[in-house]
């Protein structure tokens, strides 16, 4: 899938390659390095809707937050 984009930034490539989420990811560089996650939750404010990606693990799942389609957090 990283074949496919050659615009996305060395730096998102290398994290991907190695299996990371950092921020700045879009949705289709998260899906490259982790897959689909087990659910998605959506959290509408004033100040715009926010996406929660929860990808289940071991102990603990895995939470990726999006703002205007960027990742801005992870949190175990």
């Amino acid at each position: 899938m990283i074949d496919n984009h050659p615009e996305w930034p060395y730096r998102m490539v290398e994290a991907i390659k190695q299996s990371r989420v950092e921020v700045g990811m879009t949705p289709k560089m998260v899906k490259a390095s982790w897959g689909n996650p087990s659910q998605i939750n959506e959290y509408k404010s004033k100040a715009g809707v926010t996406y929660q990606l929860v990808y289940p693990g071991h102990p603990n799942n895995m939470y990726v937050y999006f703002e205007n389609g960027k990742v801005t957090g992870v949190q175990k």
